[in-house]
């Protein structure tokens, strides 16, 4: 897949490097006393101490030394000399005079002692303290040398020689922010909608990998501790530090059952799907069509929509394609030789079709615009539920999660049901929640059903409060309508059950539930299907009741041993439960 790569041209680190010196006499490294400038790390803002070090001096009769140190021109104020202290071979040394400093020019320092002793041992000469700028950008680079040194013996001329050193910027922070359409790198401006958790990014230096992280809930990520670039001087060189995002993930919710709306109605010529929202996408890209192919065919079809339902329901754990992102160079008439494609870099993730260009006003719903639970019909075996809407205007898809009682009911199917017909519908038992995604072509409004989810009944009859179920989330398009939750006494509909004790020896209670004041009959048959017994006939409220049978038929007489059937018939509402006497 194509990475956008980001030139971070002032992002890492602030270098100093030692260069070549003009020594006195020359030599070997064998034959001559050896000196450095350490590689030291700070944070803009701090102090650091630059040491500069000596070989091993015993029997060289170092009596003295004249050193003068140079550095690169760099910004006024970003590095700052502030003074020079001992090292370890000074403070150990013996009737030696202070340490004494001065500046031969804007960027020079002339360092100087003397002593009646030779110097003795190896170690730190002398420290440099330079402060650096808060305001030091990072990645730049600046070389310190020797303009001259001078070690005094005066039995004989000494040589001296020297090695390369570097004093570094340490927490040089490169960071940035990634969000959904665009996977954007910004120092500065950090406000972007729709920040994504848990995209890869990549930190890469001239080429080579340097570090991985992955982006905070709020899309942001942070790389510390650099290192220098090699030999890079000040204010950048060919190349840089680059940030390459290879995977970015989309938040929970951001493709929806709207997004297959779309694609169904790009299909018979209702939408165009060449939305760009405020970006100028030019050279005929458009973003929301490569969204809609999830299965990279390279067309746009009815399957793709199909594809996406069973996606957010959890029936599909991923599109087809080998990458959700696209990225899509638009104009690159500024980007960088080292990272191509700073600017004008368009990530398109696959499936979510209406991206920025319908989240304002892809359903504009009323303020009574609502999605509630309907009163179930309870039937021999299953269980019907309706979905209803109120206050709807121009809805193309509908989204919802149902909570329901696992222990006695079990999710069968969802249709389509009133004002849906001819849609899509999709469900699916996903971390313990009924998922249901729906989409059409044709947009509807108004009131009525949406949607019927049927259960299979689980073992025996199914108590009132097994009924209860409720929506815990919804979507008309991509708004959230006010969920509307069951009656307030709980009970959701008619149901019959338990009957309880069942299996009896003598008797047993018949328990039924009414959403509503109504006519029910509640009767005992045999299994050829003749009456044995009326046990209730006439109206009842709304609630729970319970009605008991001895064991008789109409005359009172005791019936035989077998198997029974109580069967309830309320409104349009009819159950039958077995009933076990075994006497």
């Amino acid at each position: 897949m194509k990475w956008r790569s980001i030139l971070l041209a002032a992002a890492a680190v602030l270098m100093l490097g030692a260069a070549a010196f003009a020594a006195e006499g020359g030599g070997q490294l064998d034959d001559c006393l050896h000196m450095r400038i350490g590689d030291v790390t700070a944070n803009p803002g701090e102090d650091i101490m630059v040491p500069v070090y000596l070989s091993d001096v015993t029997g060289w009769g170092v009596m003295a030394f004249e050193i003068e140190i140079c550095w690169c021109d760099i910004p006024a104020g970003l590095i700052q000399y502030m003074t020079c202290k001992p090292g370890t071979l000074l403070a150990n040394a013996n009737g030696w005079s202070p340490l004494t400093c001065g500046s031969c020019g804007p960027n020079c320092i002339s360092v100087a002692a003397a002593g009646v002793n030779p110097l003795e041992g190896s170690g730190v000469l002398f420290y440099l303290q330079f402060h650096v700028s808060a305001n030091a950008k990072p990645c730049m680079c600046c070389d310190v040398w020797f303009t001259s040194i001078a070690l005094y013996d005066p039995e004989k001329p000494l040589n001296v020689c020297s090695d390369d050193g570097k004093v570094c910027i340490e927490h040089c922070d490169i960071y940035g922010r990634v969000t959904a359409w665009f996977c954007d790198y910004d120092c500065d401006e950090m406000y972007f909608f729709f920040p994504l958790q848990g995209a890869r990014v990549h930190l890469s230096k001239c080429g080579d990998p340097v570090a991985t992280t992955y982006t905070d809930h709020d899309g942001r990520f942070e790389f510390e501790c650099l290192e220098p670039h090699d030999g890079q001087a000040l204010g950048g060189g060919e190349c840089g530090y680059c940030v390459d995002i290879d995977y970015c993930r989309m938040p929970d919710g951001a493709i929806t059952a709207f997004d297959a709306a779309l694609i169904l109605q790009h299909l018979v010529c209702r939408d165009d799907l060449d939305c760009c929202y405020w970006y100028n996408c030019g050279q005929d890209i458009y973003p929301q069509q490569i969204a809609a192919d999830v299965n990279c065919t390279g067309v746009i079809t009815a399957y793709d929509a199909s594809l996406i339902l069973q996606y957010i329901v959890g029936l599909l754990p991923a599109f087809p394609c080998p990458d959700p992102w696209v990225w899509i160079y638009l104009d690159c008439s500024s980007c960088t030789m080292s990272c191509p494609g700073f600017f004008d870099i368009v990530g398109i993730y696959k499936g979510d079709v209406s991206g920025f260009c319908y989240r304002q006003d892809g359903a504009a719903l009323t303020a009574a615009s609502q999605i509630e639970v309907g009163v179930p019909q309870h039937h021999n075996g299953y269980v019907d539920i309706p979905v209803l809407v109120k206050g709807t205007e121009n809805i193309s898809a509908v989204q919802f999660d149902m909570k329901f009682n696992h222990a006695a009911l079990e999710f069968d199917s969802v249709r389509p049901a009133g004002l849906t017909q001819g849609f899509m519908a999709s469900g699916n038992v996903t971390g313990g929640v009924l998922k249901v995604a729906m989409a059409g072509s044709e947009a509807f409004s108004g009131n009525g059903r949406v949607a019927v989810v049927r259960f299979l009944r689980k073992g025996g009859p199914i108590p009132a409060t097994s009924s209860r179920v409720s929506l815990t989330y919804a979507l008309l398009n991509e708004t959230e309508p006010v969920i509307f939750g069951p009656s307030q006494d709980g009970i959701v509909g008619f149901a019959l059950g338990p009957i309880s004790p069942n299996p009896t020896n003598q008797g047993t209670v018949i328990n039924f539930s009414a959403p509503k004041a109504s006519h029910v009959s509640l009767a005992i048959y045999n299994v050829n299907g003749q009456l044995v017994r009326t046990v209730h006939e006439g109206q009842v409220e709304s609630g729970t009741h319970q009605f008991a049978w001895d064991g008789t038929d109409s005359n009172g007489q005791r019936v035989a041993r077998g198997v029974y059937f109580c069967r309830m018939n309320a409104d349009e509402f009819s159950a039958t439960e077995k009933v076990v006497l075994l006497q």
